[in-house]
Parts: structure tokens; sequence; C-alpha cells
């Protein structure tokens, strides 16, 4: 039988331990997280306005820290159809070799955090387009970056800064040019031109007049090279659908 002394020390240690869990960081981001020791990358959970949450984070690229916001392989999902809701509460599978979008929420949360705009990394691998010479080639973009809120229509900022390195954009005719424009998906379209989302199946992206890049496209569009699906447009010259996409940001506040 437990003696009152010993049920006694046994709530104080309980106690003790709550308190300890209490009083641990909680980690807001994936560079928290790199702030307290955990160096590898992985599936970790942070804390965000809506209660904890799974992220994947990449601890290794660049110095680490960056939370993983969205990821493409070989199309197993389908992005372009997918519908407001659920580009604002993500959708997919976290995962080093998966497919999957964070959410709109999760995003604009994390760069809100930030006092500067939040730093975008882009990674993109090779080029399926029939032909391509630039097929087994790696790009990475960087970009200063935030998005508004729902009630903004998570209307994206997004600027080319010449100090950060291994740009593979030239700040006039890429992704920058999204600069402003609000999110649209195919039950959703805040572009002038429907037909982008519908027929050219680029959605949901941040598209005006379709625009020269979408990361979140039909994975094999009907037509290569043209603006179709998931393209990107390479140092505002050329037309490269990516076999991997990747996107990843953390603050710029250093």
């Amino acid at each position: 039988m437990v003696s009152i002394k010993e049920y006694v020390e046994f709530v104080l240690v309980i106690i003790a331990l709550i308190d300890e869990v209490n009083s641990l960081p909680t980690a807001k981001n994936c560079e928290d997280l790199l702030h307290v020791g955990y160096k590898d990358n992985g599936i970790y959970e942070i804390s965000t306005f809506q209660g904890p949450r799974s992220v994947y984070c990449d601890q290794i690229s660049d110095g680490g820290g960056w939370t993983v916001i969205q990821q493409r392989f070989n199309g197993t999902v389908q992005f372009w159809s997918a519908r407001w809701e659920e580009y604002a509460n993500g959708f997919g599978e976290l995962g080093e070799d998966t497919e999957f979008w964070a959410g709109n929420e999760l995003i604009h949360e994390l760069t809100a955090q930030c006092r500067n705009m939040s730093r975008l990394r882009v990674v993109l691998f090779g080029d399926r387009s029939p032909m391509s010479q630039d097929d087994g080639q790696l790009y990475v973009g960087n970009y200063l970056f935030k998005i508004d809120s729902a009630s903004q229509l998570y209307t994206i900022h997004i600027k080319y800064d010449k100090n950060l390195p291994n740009n593979a954009t030239t700040g006039w005719y890429d992704l920058t040019l999204a600069d402003l424009n609000p999110f649209s998906t195919v039950d959703r379209i805040h572009d002038p031109e429907p037909y982008c989302l519908r027929q050219y199946r680029m959605g949901g992206w941040w598209t005006k007049n379709c625009g020269v890049t979408s990361l979140n496209g039909e994975y094999n569009p009907r037509e290569y090279g043209k603006g179709f699906g998931l393209f990107f447009m390479l140092k505002g010259q050329r037309v490269i659908h990516p076999r991997t996409t990747q996107m990843m940001i953390r603050c710029n506040d250093g």
C-alpha cells in the first residue's frame, strides 16, 4: 500500500515534469527547431494559431531552418484541380520524396512571423520537355516572399534580391512577375483570364493573364514548352517543365 508521503512525492514529480515541458521553447517554424538542436531533415511538430501542426523541415540545405511548403516528384498528387479550401488547409503527404502543399493558412502565418519578408528558396530539377537540353540540370531560385491572409485572397508579395546567392532568375520575367497577384484555384478564379486555370491547368497559383510560371500546374500537360500545366520560365528565356520541384521558406531577419 502506498503511503501518503510516497503519494505526495509522486504528485510533486508529475508537477515538476509538467512544468519542465511547459517551460520548453515552443517552435513556430523549422528555424526554431534548428536552433534547439534538431539538425536532421524530417517531419516535426510546430505550434501554430490553429494548434500543433506537422511540417517537413530541410535542416541541411543552405544553412537549414527551412519549412518546406511545396514538393512535387512524379505527379501522384493532383495539384491543378485542388479547390480553394484544399489549398487553404494543405494536402498530400509529408515526406522526403512525397508530394504535398503545406497550406496557404500556414504559409501566411509563417511569413507573417518575420520582421522582414521571408526568404523563399525554389529548387527545380530537370526538364521533361521533349528533346530538352536542360534535363538533368538543377536550378535554384531565391526570392523575398510573403502572402497575405485569406481575407486578402492570399495575395503574394515576391521580389528578387540580387544579394541572395545562386539565383537562377533574372528578377524581371520570372516568378517575380506574380507580385501582388491574388491566389486562384479552379473554383475561385481571380485571374482576368479563367482559361489559365481550367484549360491550361495552371492552378492553384498566383496567376494573372496566366503569367510565366506555375509550379502547381498539371504534372503532365497536354503540350510542352507553351505554358501549360507545371512550368517555369527560366531566366526569362525559355519554358521548362521540371521533373521535381520544392519550395521552402525561412525568415530573412538575420
